[in-house]
């Protein structure tokens, strides 16, 4: 993010890529032969995608670069060996890249990359929002979107094995057509999200997928939010009125939480910034026909989900967000595991500090 030090974020993006190309040859050999380090032309990364194209492993990167004492927002692409492939910038400075890429595999055409920038730190749309497809062979902008934003968007199948791409603004959900780069629809009820994460989900509508979101406030007293569900052709399957805290900035999870063969969806709501200065904020479980099934005090940003104790239970863990994570989240310094199942806090730990909010959770069999 913007506000991270360059010379740190720099080092990051260093080692990361170092992890990553270490993960990629323990894959492919063994043993684990050195691995290659890549030093990155661009600073604050954001996000990194990797990627195909014939026989050569692709990184793209998005992050800023420094040009005349002036920021720009940037893309780059570099192959294995940390060659640059080609880098582009935008036209304007003090711009912020959006929070996701997108690797794109059209069926008819070469592979794409969708990426985003924007006046507003904020992510909101506006007259000089950039945002469009590339190609990936060489960074040439094939598209541009009138109205971008730091939403996520993902491609999906059709049924003549095209590819579409479901693209989501500040305020409106659109299908593409790769092929003419035309709408094939647009939901706009009740959207309202500026790090949306709308979720395809393959069981929503009874045996057919959908696209499930929630929003940030977006209802008339501007302390509550909507839960909605359609299907992929536009159309409203379900809506659900009244959260009171901000479900549009973390993503739904389709989850069997209870192992009875049926999915859940998982979503975890913000008490974004102190609004509603509500004691916490929640975990919310919702059935995939948009029954509110249960409401469980988080605490937390954003969560792993995992049966870590082999119960048949999911349990969602954390570290705690004093930003976003109400009131009684001010006292505590700690990761933190519920079940979804029983609404019970399992265990706690402590941990010397809590700071970004997006601390991001994961679960793994690291010993084997």
């Amino acid at each position: 993010m913007p506000e991270i030090e360059s010379w740190r974020s720099s080092l990051l993006s260093t080692l990361f890529l170092l992890l990553l190309l270490q993960g990629y040859a323990a894959v492919a050999e063994s043993p684990l032969r050195d691995p290659t380090v890549i030093q990155l032309g661009v600073e604050n990364v954001g996000t990194t995608v990797i990627g195909h194209l014939g026989a050569e492993t692709l990184f793209l990167t998005q992050g800023y670069v420094q040009v005349d004492n002036e920021k720009f927002p940037a893309l780059e692409c570099r192959n294995s060996l940390g060659r640059l492939k080609w880098k582009i910038r935008g036209e304007k400075p003090d711009y912020y890249c959006g929070e996701y890429l997108q690797w794109i595999e059209p069926t008819d055409s070469e592979p794409l990359v969708l990426w985003t920038y924007f006046p507003n730190p904020q992510g909101g749309e506006g007259l000089h929002n950039e945002g469009g497809l590339y190609r990936v062979r060489d960074g040439f902008q094939v598209h541009q979107f009138p109205k971008a934003s730091n939403n996520a968007s993902f491609p999906i199948e059709t049924p003549d094995g095209s590819v579409d791409l479901i693209f989501s603004g500040q305020q409106f959900i659109q299908r593409i057509d790769l092929r003419t780069f035309e709408p094939k629809w647009e939901y706009n009820d009740r959207v309202q999200f500026c790090w949306g994460y709308p979720t395809l989900v393959p069981r929503l509508n009874g045996e057919a997928p959908g696209i499930v979101w929630g929003s940030e406030y977006n209802l008339p007293d501007g302390k509550s939010s909507s839960a909605v569900a359609i299907d992929l052709e536009g159309k409203e399957i379900w809506k659900f009125d009244g959260v009171q805290e901000d479900i549009g900035s973390t993503p739904f999870f389709p989850v069997d939480v209870d192992s009875d063969g049926s999915l859940e969806l998982v979503k975890n709501g913000l008490d974004l910034c102190g609004k509603n200065q509500l004691p916490s904020n929640h975990l919310f479980v919702f059935s995939t026909g948009g029954k509110l099934l249960r409401q469980i005090p988080s605490m937390m940003y954003s969560n792993g989900l995992a049966d870590l104790d082999r119960d048949g239970h999911i349990e969602a863990f954390g570290v705690v967000c004093h930003r976003d994570g109400g009131r009684e989240a001010l006292k505590r310094k700690e990761i933190r595991c519920v079940d979804l199942v029983t609404g019970d806090l399992k265990w706690t730990v402590p941990v010397p500090r809590v700071g970004l909010p997006a601390a991001n959770a994961l679960a793994a069999d690291v010993n084997g």
